[in-house]
């Protein structure tokens, strides 16, 4: 009997069952709400993180093009392309610290809203640099999006998720970054040729 026992917790079907179970007190709303927000706020993380990978060359040929830079000059661009990149990391910094007050204030539907709004605005600069200031603008801009959703959509998936289904949710966070980079990874990637060329990047 003690074999059996021990045999049966040791086994992963209790587990599963228990989720099943949890995931049985979730409403379809609810649901919508964690898809909507993680895809919002989450996946623009993701994709914000990997598109630059595989663009670099391409970005590059767009602004000897316009003629904002001059072609050769390796110094320039690879300083102005750090500073693009890490304009990233600084807005994440900025949104990580300012939106959690902002949740607390407006609640964590608005403050989640808002970071989109972020988002949309870099999104045209980014696509449609004038300069290299829009480009580095723009990834300051979805910086702070990512960064304070980052700090937002956990603690409203959490929030509205019932307990027994909660650790399950929460973890549709990361499930949507790790979506995003991968998705920004194949668009850019030149060998399946969806925008990975000068043309569409």
């Amino acid at each position: 009997q003690i074999r059996a026992a021990a045999s049966v917790s040791a086994s992963p079907l209790p587990t599963v069952v228990r989720r099943v179970t949890a995931m049985q007190h979730v409403s379809a709303r609810v649901l919508r709400a964690v898809l909507a927000s993680t895809i919002g706020g989450s996946f623009q993380f993701g994709f914000s993180t990997g598109f630059v990978n595989n663009t670099e060359m391409f970005i590059r040929h767009y602004f000897i093009a316009m003629g904002a830079e001059a072609s050769g000059n390796d110094r320039h661009f690879n300083l102005m392309w750090s500073l693009a990149v890490s304009g990233f990391a600084v807005g994440g910094l900025l949104g990580t610290l300012v939106f959690p007050a902002v949740a607390n204030r407006v609640g964590r539907k608005w403050a989640i809203l808002a970071t989109t709004g972020f988002c949309y605005a870099s999104c045209y600069m980014i696509a449609f640099p004038a300069g290299w200031w829009a480009l580095v603008l723009g990834r300051v801009l979805v910086g702070i999006g990512a960064g304070g959703a980052c700090a937002t959509v956990p603690m409203y998936v959490a929030e509205i998720t019932p307990v027994e289904a909660r650790g399950t949710l929460g973890t549709v966070h990361q499930l949507m970054i790790t979506i995003g980079i991968v998705v920004a990874q194949g668009l850019s990637a030149s060998k399946l040729e969806l925008l990975g060329d000068d043309g569409r990047w």
